[in-house]
């Protein structure tokens, strides 16, 4: 089953704060095995895993939470605590409240606060500053980590009503990010939620916290899903076939219990094909596929379908901007060395050059 990948301009705006304090930014990378040279492809795309390494080293590095993108660090540790403040809640609007609160004594560039009225929860973020990348990176990263908390406190996916947001946008299509009518250059920062949300208990756990802490990057970048739209449908749908280019059009129709013709005109309503939808899951599969870099790149093309390399290459470089050659050489160097025979060399040397970044990246230091 393919993982999710990352936008490159998402990686871009979240080295912005490391940037702006002097760090090296392809040495950064590279730590985590991502070249450069993506950052120069918009289409190119990274692996939950790497995205979480990179998470994980800056924080690390910068000991902040919010990776150098505010004026004041977010100490280490904070995000965890703010998990456990949540689970002894009873409610998600006690939870949101108490987690709120906690962070406006660490966020000195933006003030977050739960506003209810007229049966709708706003989340509101308060700031007179002038937005700027940073900003606009740090505020969209928090909320999208408080959402994204708050569900699985819950158990169960809060959902937004609408998303409002004083910036420009930082990626295109937001609407994918947040399942929710988006709109941007607003007076004021503000996500709204049915206010019945505020009241559903929270479900979890003292004990779970442990395992969700330490898997908290990778799972909350992708963890805000929508599992009602058709196309998600579609998607968890290939997401079970192998390879996933396995199931037809009308074999896809069926199972969700439509004619072929109004499934296709509902995924035209939703802004994606069929075949779009079969694309970008073999595209996710495939960058997870390099960047474990345990086969060539004939079994990656095998593995999803293609009937030749070459055929696999151009499709990748169509989607992507970039040759997997260039991910399997300069992405992941270690890759190559590993299809030689040197599995376990390379997995102890990156283990070792890992060190902490294998511990969860909220602990505090």
């Amino acid at each position: 089953m393919p993982g999710y990948t990352i936008d490159i301009r998402h990686v871009a705006n979240l080295l912005a704060g490391a940037r702006h304090h002097g760090l090296d930014v392809e040495n950064l990378l590279s730590q985590v095995g991502i070249a450069g040279q993506l950052l120069d492809a918009p289409r190119a795309r990274v692996s939950q895993q790497q995205h979480g390494r990179l998470i994980r080293l800056l924080t690390r590095r910068m000991r902040d939470e919010m990776w150098g993108l505010c004026r004041t660090p977010v100490r280490r540790g904070t995000f965890a605590c703010a998990c456990r403040v949540a689970v002894r809640c009873r409610t998600i609007g006690d939870a949101l409240a108490s987690v709120l609160d906690l962070y406006r004594s660490h966020l000195g560039d933006f003030v977050p606060r739960l506003a209810i009225g007229d049966g709708t929860a706003r989340i509101v973020v308060h700031d007179a500053s002038v937005p700027d990348t940073m900003t606009a990176t740090a505020e969209v990263v928090f909320l999208y980590f408080l959402l994204g908390t708050a569900s699985w406190v819950a158990g169960r996916q809060v959902r937004l009503l609408e998303a409002r947001f004083r910036h420009s946008p930082l990626a295109p299509r937001p609407e994918r990010l947040w399942h929710a009518p988006v709109r941007f250059n607003q007076p004021r920062t503000v996500l709204s939620l049915p206010g019945v949300t505020l009241k559903w208990p929270i479900v979890r756990q003292t004990g779970d916290l442990t395992a969700f802490i330490r898997s908290a990057p990778e799972r909350l970048v992708v963890g805000y899903q929508d599992t009602t739209s058709l196309s998600d449908r579609v998607r968890n749908l290939l997401r079970g076939r192998s390879p996933i280019n396995a199931m037809t059009l009308c074999e896809a129709a069926s199972a969700v219990a439509m004619s072929p013709s109004t499934f296709c005109r509902h995924l035209r309503f939703e802004g994606v094909s069929f075949q779009d939808i079969k694309d970008e899951l073999r595209r996710d599969a495939a960058v997870e596929l390099l960047a474990n870099g345990s086969i060539g790149l004939a079994q990656v093309a095998e593995n999803l379908g293609f009937s030749e390399t070459s055929t696999f290459y151009r499709a990748f470089k169509q989607w992507t901007g970039v040759a997997p050659g260039a991910y399997r050489a300069d992405l992941l160097p270690e890759a190559g060395r590993r299809l030689t025979g040197s599995a376990n060399v390379l997995h102890r040397s990156a283990n070792a050059r890992r060190g902490p970044a294998a511990q969860n990246l909220f602990q505090a230091p």
